[in-house]
């Protein structure tokens, strides 16, 4: 995936670049280990786009039998113990080299402090007298300190020192049912920790169940899937949960009262909203873990809902069947793999749910005491589940590969969220039975439709206050008698507000050339598609605001004149799934595409590609073609 200046930035290493603006990163340039292996392009009646020579990983079905006829692969144990930092078996001298290691990233020492903060809460509950455990104790609380200090220091533009402040243990709550708030007592039966239909002795087959999660800015979707029995997706309705506008729509907000965590009804607003922005943040931020937990907590009960309502509800359908869960979610970034955004959205994903498995009411003790228990590698393979993280745009596209309506070749991707604005072109080809989506230039700001929302109210904010300051010019002068003077001009405000949007769109289609500009250009100069229509998706929940669908429509025209693209862009809409079950129609369906894009298996997805190098790099005039290209590049080469 190329990366050039503003190409194909996540918003976590948005927020993370701002970070270190006040700070030196230590997170080294990351290079991706690639085999490089020559694939020539199918030969072709007549002259087309080229393919991709890439390396994707082995297929798991074969072309010759269907998908759903095959076996399931089998799991990896213990991958995720990779995403916790277990400090209890390494001495205090190993931890503290890892943690000072001029390899280390700036979130691999976050997650060595929460490994060190959950071995120092767990042992100090034991309260052990033994001499050997005091010891291990004081050396962890040290440990503790120092690198606490270290983020303090690294947050306030100081060089890293030792020190730090006496630790604060954290307030438990009691999990006792007399405890927990009178809306937690209520809904229990919707948020049961169950996860089967029956007991062993009743099960005569196993039946994979996957989870698409699309974790939103303003509201959560969640499809759950039986890819192979029945080949059936079930939209989850949140019943008193979701929004009044359609069921499907869970708010991504969330209420605490007592250290109790539950999800507020309908007609409420949560006492915690920004929750998934606010978790991106923690990628750089050393002191925002209750963002995490935040999530955590919430993405707890989304699952524990998903599960009772699917178990409730289709019992006569699958009540014989052990069931095998599978957990995907959508992550905000192109340049996936080893990035730390994902990793963290993979460690909260893997947390919430092992949080939504135990017995009781979710509370703070229960999320600290599950992220203690993962840290220190005490929670068995056999309780987790398999989880899955791939590019969001990824996802939205695959069940468009899967329809009879997919066209191969270039795409670009539109998606309008409640906070960003993601641009992205894809090759959309085949290789052996496996879709596959070399990701070719991608783009993430915050140009989403809350974003155009608080413009527009900072519009009128402005312009009030400009009149008013008008009215008095000076401390001395008599104030102005005239009332009418302080009624705000409407005239006025209104003017305000077409300007701050005029702004606000140019700043988007900027994004959005910018990425048209690099395919055309550097990416991809000979597809086909700059000659028959390069298709254009305009998806997500702020794409029907009229701001949006102009820089879409005059796309066409604006390739022509400036790209001597012939063919100009074509709008393509994304059509809702047969086999999709919920109550929403053709034109609601791609605020769900990402979640139903993900409740297939991982492995039945296809293969995202990125780290492609250009076909013209910025200052080569000579051309390659795709199939020379090596698979190696990374952003720091040019």
């Amino acid at each position: 995936m190329a990366k050039k200046d503003e190409y194909n930035t996540t918003l976590g290493d948005a927020f993370k670049k701002a970070f270190e603006m006040g700070a030196v990163s230590s997170k080294p340039a990351k290079a991706i280990e690639t085999k490089k292996t020559e694939v020539k392009p199918p030969p072709l009646a007549k002259p087309a786009q080229p393919l991709p020579a890439v390396q994707a990983t082995p297929a798991l079905s074969t072309p010759d039998v269907p998908s759903r006829l095959q076996s399931r692969p089998v799991a990896k144990p213990g991958n995720f113990s990779k995403l916790f930092y277990n400090p209890s078996t390494r001495s205090s001298d190993d931890i503290r080299k890892d943690f000072y290691n001029q390899s280390a990233s700036f979130s691999k020492k976050k997650g060595i402090l929460e490994g060190v903060s959950s071995l120092y809460y767990s042992m100090y509950k034991v309260n052990s007298r033994e001499t050997a455990e005091v010891l291990k104790l004081r050396d962890t609380e040290e440990l503790k300190k120092e690198f606490e200090q270290y983020f303090v220091d690294i947050k306030n533009g100081r060089t890293p020192s030792h020190g730090g402040v006496k630790p604060v243990i954290m307030e438990q709550s009691a999990t006792g049912s007399d405890n927990a708030p009178k809306a937690v007592q209520v809904s229990r039966k919707q948020f049961s920790t169950k996860t089967q239909f029956c007991n062993d002795a009743m099960v005569r087959r196993e039946v994979d169940v996957v989870i698409g999660l699309d974790f939103g800015t303003s509201c959560t979707k969640v499809v759950v899937g039986t890819p192979y029995e029945q080949e059936r997706a079930f939209l989850v309705p949140f019943s008193g949960f979701g929004h009044s506008s359609n069921l499907h729509l869970l708010p991504t907000h969330l209420t605490s009262e007592r250290n109790y965590y539950f999800l507020p009804r309908t007609s409420e607003k949560g006492q915690y909203r920004d929750l998934k922005l606010k978790l991106i943040k923690t990628v750089a931020s050393p002191d925002d873990e209750r963002h995490y937990e935040h999530a955590v907590a919430y993405l707890a009960l989304v699952f524990r809902f998903a599960r009772t309502w699917f178990i409730d509800t289709y019992k006569s359908v699958f009540g014989d069947c052990k069931l095998i869960w599978h957990a995907n979610v959508g992550v905000p970034s192109a340049t996936y793999e080893n990035d730390d955004l994902t990793e963290l959205y993979r460690k909260a994903v893997l947390t919430a749910w092992m949080v939504s498995t135990q017995e009781g009411d979710i509370n703070k003790k229960m999320v600290s005491e599950v992220t203690e228990s993962l840290h220190n590698g005490t929670v068995g393979v056999e309780q987790a589940v398999e989880i899955a993280a791939f590019p969001e745009v990824a996802a939205e596209v695959a069940g468009y590969a899967r329809s009879e309506h997919r066209r191969e070749g270039l795409h670009l991707l539109v998606d309008i969220g409640a906070g960003t604005m993601d641009v992205c072109g894809f090759l959309l080809n085949r290789s052996e039975g496996a879709d596959q989506y070399p990701l070719l230039s991608s783009n993430v700001k915050l140009y989403g439709a809350l974003q155009l929302d608080l413009a527009r109210k900072n519009a009128v904010i402005s312009a009030i206050s400009k009149q008013h300051d008008a009215l008095l010019k000076d401390g001395i002068s008599p104030i102005c008698n005239d009332l009418e003077s302080y009624v705000p001009d409407c005239r006025g405000i209104k003017t305000q507000i077409i300007d701050a949007q005029q702004v606000f769109a140019k700043g988007c289609k900027t994004q959005v050339r910018s990425v048209l500009m690099h395919l055309r250009k550097n990416m991809d100069p000979y597809a086909a598609a700059w000659k028959t229509g390069l298709p254009v998706f305009l998806c997500g929940g702020g794409s029907a605001v009229p701001m949006y669908e102009e820089i879409i429509d005059d796309l066409s025209a604006w390739l022509k004149e400036n790209t001597k693209a012939t063919g100009g862009a074509r709008r393509v809409s994304l059509q809702k799934p047969e086999r999709l079950e919920g109550r929403i129609n053709d034109a609601d369906f791609h605020r769900f595409a990402v979640a139903w894009g993900l409740s297939w298996p991982s492995w039945e997805i296809g293969d995202v590609i990125t780290k492609l190098e250009p076909v013209v790099a910025p200052n080569q005039t000579t051309n390659n073609n795709w199939w020379s290209r090596p698979l190696d590049y990374s952003i720091d080469a040019w």
